[in-house]
C-alpha cells in the first residue's frame, strides 16, 4: 500500500448545510440553505441588506461585489460601518 497518498477532497453539490446569519450587534440565527448557495441569496432569504454593512463571512470581511458560495458551519454577519476620524 503506498504511503502518503492523499485522497482529493470531493464537495457535495448536493443536501442541506446550516450557517448563521446576523447583524451586529445583535444575535446570528440558525439558517438551513441548500449546498451551493451564493452569500447574496443567504441575504435574501434571511430579509437583509448589504448597504450601510460590512460583510464578514467567518470574521473575513467579503467585498461589495463578490458573492461567494456559502459552506456548511460559515456564519455570516453584517457589522455595521463606521465612518473614520
Amino acid at each position: 500500500m503506498a504511503k502518503n497518498v492523499k485522497k482529493s477532497e470531493t464537495i457535495p453539490t448536493e443536501g442541506m448545510m446550516n450557517i448563521k446569519v446576523g447583524v451586529l450587534p445583535g444575535k446570528a440565527k440558525s439558517w438551513e440553505f441548500k449546498i451551493g448557495t451564493q452569500l447574496n441569496a443567504v441575504l435574501t432569504k434571511a430579509e437583509l441588506s448589504r448597504t450601510g454593512y460590512q460583510v464578514k463571512i467567518n470574521n473575513e470581511t467579503i467585498k461589495a461585489k463578490i458573492n461567494p458560495v456559502i459552506k456548511n458551519g460559515d456564519t455570516v454577519l453584517l457589522v455595521k460601518k463606521i465612518a473614520g476620524n
